[in-house]
């Protein structure tokens, strides 16, 4: 059941986001307490009908060094994916 409930939340975010004609990305990172980086990132934009709305992109396993080139790729490959 978790599969199909991610693509119909997925499908139904591809939808909401598809009416934006701009977006602002916003990321965060945070280590769990084993020690393990997570990021996510968020777009906001304001729909037609002039309300603010928020979808999360992604979250996921960071791995690597916390370097402004390594965010840059995977923010570039999240983006790209959307």
């Amino acid at each position: 059941m978790l599969p199909a409930k991610y693509l119909e939340t997925l499908n139904k975010t591809k939808e909401i986001i598809k009416t934006a004609e701009s977006v602002t990305i916003t990321t965060d990172m945070w280590s769990s307490r084993n020690n393990d980086s997570f990021m996510g990132v968020t777009a906001h934009f304001i729909d037609e009908d002039c309300e603010v709305k928020s979808v999360l992109l992604d979250v996921y396993l960071f791995d690597g060094a916390h370097t402004s080139v390594n965010m840059a790729n995977d923010l570039r490959r999240i983006t790209d994916d959307w």
